[in-house]
Protein backbone atom coordinates (compact mmCIF):
# COMPACT_ATOMS: atom_id res chain seq x y z
CA UNK A 1 0.00 0.00 0.00
CA UNK A 2 2.81 2.44 0.86
CA UNK A 3 4.59 1.78 -2.46
CA UNK A 4 1.39 2.28 -4.44
CA UNK A 5 0.69 5.52 -2.64
CA UNK A 6 4.21 6.78 -3.29
CA UNK A 7 3.96 5.93 -7.03
CA UNK A 8 0.60 7.68 -7.26
CA UNK A 9 1.95 10.83 -5.65
CA UNK A 10 4.94 10.86 -8.02
CA UNK A 11 2.59 10.58 -11.02
CA UNK A 12 0.56 13.53 -9.86
CA UNK A 13 3.70 15.63 -9.36
CA UNK A 14 4.96 14.77 -12.87
CA UNK A 15 1.63 15.80 -14.37
CA UNK A 16 1.76 19.13 -12.56
CA UNK A 17 5.39 19.74 -13.67
CA UNK A 18 4.54 18.95 -17.29
CA UNK A 19 1.61 21.34 -17.19
CA UNK A 20 3.81 24.17 -15.89
CA UNK A 21 6.54 23.52 -18.53
CA UNK A 22 4.04 23.60 -21.41
CA UNK A 23 2.44 26.81 -20.14
CA UNK A 24 5.84 28.50 -19.65
CA UNK A 25 7.00 27.51 -23.15
CA UNK A 26 3.90 28.98 -24.76
CA UNK A 27 4.33 32.27 -22.87
CA UNK A 28 8.01 32.56 -23.88
CA UNK A 29 7.28 31.76 -27.51
CA UNK A 30 4.54 34.34 -27.68
CA UNK A 31 6.56 37.06 -25.97
CA UNK A 32 9.72 36.42 -27.99
CA UNK A 33 8.05 36.29 -31.40
CA UNK A 34 6.09 39.48 -30.95
CA UNK A 35 9.02 41.40 -29.45
CA UNK A 36 11.34 40.51 -32.34
CA UNK A 37 8.76 41.38 -34.97
CA UNK A 38 8.12 44.94 -33.92
CA UNK A 39 8.97 47.40 -36.77
CA UNK A 40 11.71 50.02 -36.16
CA UNK A 41 10.51 53.34 -34.88
CA UNK A 42 11.00 56.56 -36.83
CA UNK A 43 11.23 57.27 -40.49
CA UNK A 44 12.19 53.79 -41.54
CA UNK A 45 8.92 52.35 -40.57
CA UNK A 46 7.36 52.51 -44.03
CA UNK A 47 10.36 50.70 -45.68
CA UNK A 48 10.47 47.90 -43.11
CA UNK A 49 9.85 44.35 -44.23
CA UNK A 50 6.18 43.53 -43.52
CA UNK A 51 6.86 39.81 -43.12
CA UNK A 52 7.62 40.02 -39.36
CA UNK A 53 4.33 41.79 -38.86
CA UNK A 54 2.47 38.90 -40.46
CA UNK A 55 4.40 36.43 -38.35
CA UNK A 56 3.64 38.39 -35.22
CA UNK A 57 -0.04 38.50 -36.12
CA UNK A 58 -0.11 34.77 -36.60
CA UNK A 59 1.62 34.21 -33.30
CA UNK A 60 -0.75 36.60 -31.55
CA UNK A 61 -3.66 34.61 -32.93
CA UNK A 62 -2.13 31.55 -31.27
CA UNK A 63 -1.55 33.31 -27.97
CA UNK A 64 -3.56 31.74 -25.15
CA UNK A 65 -5.06 34.25 -22.70
CA UNK A 66 -4.54 33.67 -19.02
CA UNK A 67 -8.12 32.53 -18.56
CA UNK A 68 -7.63 29.94 -21.26
CA UNK A 69 -4.32 28.84 -19.80
CA UNK A 70 -6.02 28.28 -16.46
CA UNK A 71 -8.76 26.29 -18.12
CA UNK A 72 -6.14 24.29 -19.96
CA UNK A 73 -4.94 22.93 -16.64
CA UNK A 74 -8.33 21.52 -15.80
CA UNK A 75 -8.09 18.41 -18.06
CA UNK A 76 -4.80 17.50 -16.45
CA UNK A 77 -6.29 17.93 -13.00
CA UNK A 78 -9.29 15.84 -13.98
CA UNK A 79 -6.91 13.17 -15.25
CA UNK A 80 -5.09 13.26 -11.93
CA UNK A 81 -8.29 13.08 -9.88
CA UNK A 82 -8.56 9.25 -9.91
CA UNK A 83 -4.95 9.04 -8.79
CA UNK A 84 -5.66 11.42 -5.91
CA UNK A 85 -8.66 9.36 -4.90
CA UNK A 86 -6.51 6.23 -5.00
CA UNK A 87 -3.95 7.88 -2.77
CA UNK A 88 -6.56 8.90 -0.21
CA UNK A 89 -8.07 5.41 -0.29
CA UNK A 90 -4.72 3.71 0.18
CA UNK A 91 -3.86 6.03 3.04
CA UNK A 92 -7.18 5.33 4.75
CA UNK A 93 -6.88 1.58 4.26
CA UNK A 94 -3.19 1.16 4.80
CA UNK A 95 -0.33 3.56 4.82
CA UNK A 96 1.34 1.74 7.69
CA UNK A 97 -1.59 2.47 10.01
CA UNK A 98 -3.47 -0.39 11.61
CA UNK A 99 -7.13 -0.95 10.77
CA UNK A 100 -9.52 -0.02 13.59
CA UNK A 101 -10.48 -2.83 15.89
CA UNK A 102 -14.18 -3.46 15.43
CA UNK A 103 -14.47 -6.01 18.18
CA UNK A 104 -16.50 -5.02 21.23
CA UNK A 105 -14.53 -3.76 24.21
CA UNK A 106 -13.37 -6.44 26.57
CA UNK A 107 -15.23 -4.88 29.50
CA UNK A 108 -18.55 -5.79 27.82
CA UNK A 109 -17.83 -9.38 28.70
CA UNK A 110 -18.02 -8.53 32.35
CA UNK A 111 -20.14 -6.43 34.66
CA UNK A 112 -21.13 -3.84 32.07
CA UNK A 113 -22.49 -6.49 29.71
CA UNK A 114 -24.59 -8.05 32.48
CA UNK A 115 -25.87 -4.61 33.46
CA UNK A 116 -26.95 -3.85 29.91
CA UNK A 117 -28.75 -7.17 29.60
CA UNK A 118 -30.66 -6.55 32.80
CA UNK A 119 -31.59 -3.06 31.61
CA UNK A 120 -32.97 -4.45 28.36
CA UNK A 121 -34.95 -7.08 30.23
CA UNK A 122 -36.51 -4.43 32.45
CA UNK A 123 -37.44 -2.33 29.42
CA UNK A 124 -38.97 -5.34 27.71
CA UNK A 125 -41.06 -6.20 30.76
CA UNK A 126 -42.23 -2.59 31.01
CA UNK A 127 -43.39 -2.57 27.38
CA UNK A 128 -45.12 -5.93 27.74
CA UNK A 129 -46.98 -4.70 30.82
CA UNK A 130 -48.06 -1.58 28.92
CA UNK A 131 -49.32 -3.76 26.08
CA UNK A 132 -51.23 -6.03 28.46
CA UNK A 133 -52.99 -3.03 29.96
CA UNK A 134 -54.25 -2.07 26.52
CA UNK A 135 -55.68 -5.52 25.77
CA UNK A 136 -59.42 -5.89 26.36
CA UNK A 137 -60.22 -7.93 29.43
CA UNK A 138 -63.34 -9.37 27.82
CA UNK A 139 -63.61 -11.64 24.80
CA UNK A 140 -62.95 -9.96 21.45
CA UNK A 141 -62.67 -10.88 17.80
CA UNK A 142 -59.67 -10.26 15.53
CA UNK A 143 -59.80 -10.62 11.74
CA UNK A 144 -56.69 -10.75 9.55
CA UNK A 145 -57.83 -9.90 6.02
CA UNK A 146 -54.42 -10.68 4.53
CA UNK A 147 -54.27 -14.25 5.82
CA UNK A 148 -58.06 -14.70 5.94
CA UNK A 149 -57.95 -15.81 9.57
CA UNK A 150 -60.36 -15.03 12.39
CA UNK A 151 -59.37 -15.21 16.06
CA UNK A 152 -61.44 -15.29 19.20
CA UNK A 153 -59.40 -14.00 22.13
CA UNK A 154 -59.74 -13.10 25.77
CA UNK A 155 -56.86 -11.05 27.09
CA UNK A 156 -53.72 -12.80 25.93
CA UNK A 157 -55.44 -16.15 25.52
CA UNK A 158 -56.51 -17.34 22.06
CA UNK A 159 -59.80 -19.21 22.29
CA UNK A 160 -60.19 -19.84 18.56
CA UNK A 161 -57.96 -19.63 15.50
CA UNK A 162 -59.96 -20.38 12.37
CA UNK A 163 -60.01 -19.83 8.62
CA UNK A 164 -62.44 -17.31 7.12
CA UNK A 165 -63.07 -15.40 3.90
CA UNK A 166 -62.96 -11.62 3.51
CA UNK A 167 -63.54 -9.03 0.78
CA UNK A 168 -62.25 -9.73 -2.72
CA UNK A 169 -61.11 -6.13 -3.31
CA UNK A 170 -62.65 -6.19 -6.78
CA UNK A 171 -64.88 -3.74 -8.60
CA UNK A 172 -68.21 -4.30 -10.34
CA UNK A 173 -69.67 -1.82 -12.84
CA UNK A 174 -72.96 -1.74 -14.67
CA UNK A 175 -72.89 -2.07 -18.44
CA UNK A 176 -73.56 1.61 -18.97
CA UNK A 177 -70.98 2.58 -16.34
CA UNK A 178 -73.48 4.57 -14.34
CA UNK A 179 -72.98 2.58 -11.13
CA UNK A 180 -70.07 0.78 -9.59
CA UNK A 181 -69.25 -1.10 -6.40
CA UNK A 182 -65.97 -2.00 -4.75
CA UNK A 183 -66.05 -5.11 -2.56
CA UNK A 184 -63.72 -4.75 0.41
CA UNK A 185 -63.91 -5.66 4.10
CA UNK A 186 -63.66 -2.49 6.20
CA UNK A 187 -60.62 -2.11 8.49
CA UNK A 188 -60.74 -0.70 11.97
CA UNK A 189 -62.32 -1.28 15.38
CA UNK A 190 -66.00 -2.23 15.47
CA UNK A 191 -68.52 -3.72 17.87
CA UNK A 192 -71.23 -6.32 17.46
CA UNK A 193 -74.37 -4.24 17.01
CA UNK A 194 -76.89 -7.04 16.52
CA UNK A 195 -77.04 -10.83 16.63
CA UNK A 196 -79.49 -12.83 14.51
CA UNK A 197 -80.21 -16.53 14.14
CA UNK A 198 -80.66 -17.68 10.57
CA UNK A 199 -80.25 -14.18 9.13
CA UNK A 200 -82.28 -13.17 6.09
CA UNK A 201 -80.31 -11.92 3.13
CA UNK A 202 -81.88 -9.02 1.26
CA UNK A 203 -80.12 -9.08 -2.08
CA UNK A 204 -78.72 -5.65 -3.00
CA UNK A 205 -78.66 -4.27 -6.52
CA UNK A 206 -75.11 -5.43 -7.20
CA UNK A 207 -76.15 -9.06 -6.68
CA UNK A 208 -78.49 -8.86 -9.68
CA UNK A 209 -75.95 -6.93 -11.76
CA UNK A 210 -73.33 -9.56 -10.98
CA UNK A 211 -75.65 -12.34 -12.16
CA UNK A 212 -76.64 -10.41 -15.26
CA UNK A 213 -80.25 -10.13 -14.18
CA UNK A 214 -82.52 -7.07 -14.23
CA UNK A 215 -82.74 -5.19 -10.94
CA UNK A 216 -86.18 -5.71 -9.34
CA UNK A 217 -88.08 -3.30 -7.14
CA UNK A 218 -87.06 -2.76 -3.51
CA UNK A 219 -89.82 -5.01 -2.15
CA UNK A 220 -89.71 -7.67 -4.83
CA UNK A 221 -89.80 -11.22 -3.34
CA UNK A 222 -86.72 -12.11 -5.42
CA UNK A 223 -84.65 -9.97 -3.11
CA UNK A 224 -85.28 -12.05 0.00
CA UNK A 225 -83.27 -15.22 0.55
CA UNK A 226 -82.97 -17.27 3.71
CA UNK A 227 -80.38 -19.93 4.52
CA UNK A 228 -77.50 -18.57 2.42
CA UNK A 229 -75.86 -16.76 5.38
CA UNK A 230 -75.65 -19.74 7.70
CA UNK A 231 -77.16 -20.27 11.13
CA UNK A 232 -75.83 -17.11 12.80
CA UNK A 233 -75.14 -13.54 11.87
CA UNK A 234 -73.27 -10.85 13.81
CA UNK A 235 -73.88 -7.36 12.39
CA UNK A 236 -71.16 -4.77 12.94
CA UNK A 237 -72.44 -1.86 10.84
CA UNK A 238 -73.09 -0.60 7.31
CA UNK A 239 -74.60 -3.91 6.21
CA UNK A 240 -71.52 -5.99 7.12
CA UNK A 241 -71.82 -9.28 9.02
CA UNK A 242 -69.84 -12.18 10.32
CA UNK A 243 -71.90 -15.07 9.01
CA UNK A 244 -71.86 -18.62 7.65
CA UNK A 245 -71.72 -19.74 4.03
CA UNK A 246 -72.95 -22.41 1.66
CA UNK A 247 -69.58 -22.39 -0.10
CA UNK A 248 -67.26 -23.56 2.64
CA UNK A 249 -64.73 -24.89 0.13
CA UNK A 250 -63.83 -21.26 -0.62
CA UNK A 251 -62.92 -20.46 2.99
CA UNK A 252 -59.43 -19.06 3.22
CA UNK A 253 -59.84 -17.04 0.01
CA UNK A 254 -60.70 -13.38 -0.44
CA UNK A 255 -63.98 -13.92 -2.30
CA UNK A 256 -66.70 -12.05 -0.38
CA UNK A 257 -68.41 -8.76 -1.10
CA UNK A 258 -67.19 -7.32 2.21
CA UNK A 259 -68.73 -9.60 4.84
CA UNK A 260 -66.71 -12.15 6.81
CA UNK A 261 -67.60 -15.77 6.12
CA UNK A 262 -66.85 -18.43 8.70
CA UNK A 263 -67.29 -22.20 8.81
CA UNK A 264 -70.30 -23.66 10.65
CA UNK A 265 -68.52 -25.01 13.74
CA UNK A 266 -66.29 -21.96 14.14
CA UNK A 267 -69.25 -19.61 13.70
CA UNK A 268 -71.15 -21.42 16.44
CA UNK A 269 -68.18 -21.05 18.81
CA UNK A 270 -68.00 -17.32 18.07
CA UNK A 271 -71.74 -17.00 18.63
CA UNK A 272 -71.50 -18.69 22.02
CA UNK A 273 -68.52 -16.65 23.25
CA UNK A 274 -69.64 -13.17 22.15
CA UNK A 275 -72.54 -10.80 22.65
CA UNK A 276 -73.81 -7.34 21.85
CA UNK A 277 -70.96 -4.89 22.20
CA UNK A 278 -68.15 -7.40 21.63
CA UNK A 279 -65.23 -5.62 19.97
CA UNK A 280 -64.10 -6.63 16.50
CA UNK A 281 -60.59 -5.65 15.34
CA UNK A 282 -60.17 -5.94 11.56
CA UNK A 283 -56.85 -5.31 9.82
Amino acid sequence: FNDAARIAEESVNKLRQLDEEVTTAIEKMTAGSCAGSRPPRGRGTATADPAPLVACASVRSMEIPRTRRRRRRLPLLWAALPVLILVLFLRSCGGGEAMPDLRPPSDLDGEELRSRIESLKDENERLEAKLRRRLPGETYIVVNTTLNRIYLRKGEETLLDAVCSTGSNTELTTEDGSRRWFFSTPRGVFRVLNRVRRPLWVKPDWAFVEEGEPIPGPRDPERYMRGVLGEYGLYFGNGYLIHGTLFQRFLGNAVTHGCIRVGDDDLERIWEETGIGTRIYIY
